[in-house]
């Protein structure tokens, strides 16, 4: 009578037996994805906003680079509001062509005393968008470009964890809708306890693929707390491996 395989989740006893359709691990891993998501909904609207705002820095940027001149304008408000910190505005108006333009601008405080109500302050402004302008010295193209690079690294941080999120529910999702049952045998198991106390197994393990019935080797690594308090099988210990292709598998 064969041995019965160690089971890295003893739960995945009633998937053997057949009084479950699927693994114990990937029973809830439909939810466990979804709930993901939904935490990282967050996280992708701060980044939705921060790809706004570059696209509007890129904008204004390239429109000035383009063509850009200088005119008088006269500050008309002067707000300090304090938001876990004084920041400085001002407001001014300006002329091009006959036409009267309003911005408002967060400045620095030495701009902020330069600058008193009713004073004239140069402005540089993008001719083919004079609604695009900034007083002249006191431009944010450092903040702008921190702020970019910002974007640019969490749009990073935000597609990788989404892509990885995805790739290991197709992974999941495969393995339920196409794996077969494999044995195997243990070649080398370990296990191993880190700083913040999370035992963590690599199993490495040798079968033969069903589909093209040659001899196959891998290692997974699992966490495996449950373990922790278990002597840990010998090689040539009997393994059920759920089994998609060569490099698509993983250890019961």
């Amino acid at each position: 009578m064969a041995a019965a395989p160690f089971l890295l989740h003893p739960q995945n006893a009633a998937f053997l037996s057949g009084e479950q359709p699927y693994p114990a691990q990937y029973r809830t891993a439909r939810i466990q994805t979804g709930c993901l998501l939904l935490f990282l909904l967050p996280f992708v609207a701060v980044a939705l906003f921060l790809a706004a705002y570059s696209s509007r820095t890129i904008y204004r940027q390239v429109l000035l680079l383009h063509s850009s001149e200088s005119v008088l304008g006269q500050v008309v408000e002067r707000d300090i509001i304090d938001d876990e910190g004084s920041n400085y505005r001002l407001t001014f108006t300006f002329a091009v062509r006959d036409r009267a333009y309003e911005q408002t601008q967060t400045v620095a405080l030495t701009v902020y005393e330069q600058y008193p109500l009713g004073a004239s302050l140069p402005i540089i402004y993008a001719v083919d968008n004079p609604d695009v302008s900034y007083i002249a010295g006191a431009n944010s193209w450092g903040m702008d470009v921190f702020l970019l690079g910002f974007g640019v690294c969490w749009w990073l941080f935000v597609v990788g964890v989404i892509y990885g999120l995805v790739r290991s529910a197709v992974r999941s999702e495969r393995l339920l809708r196409h794996g077969q049952l494999v044995m195997g045998h243990v070649v080398r198991l370990q296990g191993t306890l880190d700083s913040e106390n999370d035992y963590t197994v690599a199993v490495t393990a040798r079968f033969t693929a069903p589909d093209s019935q040659l001899p196959t080797k891998g290692t997974r690594t699992y966490l495996a707390n449950h373990l922790k308090a278990v002597l840990l099988p010998d090689a040539e210990t009997p393994l059920a491996i759920l089994y998609v292709k060569t490099d698509h598998w993983e250890v019961l």
